[in-house]
């Protein structure tokens, strides 16, 4: 007898039963029905009982077993989604931080320029256009 590992209470009920089945066909008075030329009978139907048992704890064990992976399976495709979002997520912070970043030298580099032509400018004295008001000042 294999050892078997049991993890739901359905698995558990189904070895009860089997159990109480091979005790029951373990009694006396079954036994006493075969003894004694016919114990090998008795024997072989002992062996289909549990093999009968053993065969439908190994099925719910086998769909258990492909139920949890599937499940897994299933766990592990949302987290490599949730994933691929943080990555999406952090990729769209990165461009916005560049283009803020691209923005603001363009402001900068032009807020220079437009100073240092300030600077020319009020180092220079201002030249009048109208002569009207340049002889009005005089």
């Amino acid at each position: 007898m294999p050892h078997i590992d049991f993890k739901t209470s359905e698995e558990i009920a189904l070895y009860d039963k089997m159990k109480q089945a091979l005790s029951q066909h373990n009694s006396r008075s079954v036994r006493n029905k075969y003894y004694p030329n016919n114990m090998d009978v008795w024997k072989n139907e002992k062996d289909k009982i549990e093999s009968v048992y053993r065969a439908k704890i190994a099925n719910i064990q086998n769909k258990r077993v492909s139920f949890e992976k599937e499940e897994k399976y299933h766990d592990d495709e949302i987290a490599a989604a949730k994933a691929l979002l943080q990555m999406k997520i952090i990729n769209e912070r990165r461009e916005e931080k560049a283009f803020r970043e691209k923005r603001t030298s363009k402001r900068v580099s032009k807020h220079i320029t437009v100073s240092k032509t300030k600077d020319v400018n009020v180092n220079t004295p201002v030249v009048r256009r109208s002569s009207r008001i340049a002889n009005k000042n005089n």
